[in-house]
């Protein structure tokens, strides 16, 4: 069963490859703007799964989707944690503070 792309999924495609191509491009040379970048983009992925998991689940594929969601905000917040550390921190020369 094939469904139509339509403009939307294009789009969130688009911003998603642009995004992880950021998110590649900081972290294999190091720039100071990477470790807010995945703070920010741990924080959203955090409120999304949330809102995922807190949905009542009405058969076995939400089910799955709200496992799936557990296990992406557990990577979330530990990202969230490794990335604030001090010890990473230093690995990427940040030594002034943005948001975090």
């Amino acid at each position: 069963m094939l469904q139509e792309i339509n403009l939307a999924q294009i789009i969130d495609g688009i911003v998603t490859v642009i995004l992880f191509s950021f998110l590649y491009i900081g972290l294999r040379f190091r720039k100071k703007w990477f470790i807010p970048l995945v703070l920010i983009v741990s924080t959203i992925t955090l409120i999304n799964m949330i809102l995922i998991i807190l949905v009542p689940a009405a058969g076995t594929y939400e089910l799955f989707l709200k496992i799936f969601a557990m296990i992406i905000f557990t990577y979330s917040f530990y990202q969230m944690y490794f990335f604030s550390r001090r010890e990473v921190k230093k690995c990427f020369d940040l030594k002034d503070k943005y948001l975090f």
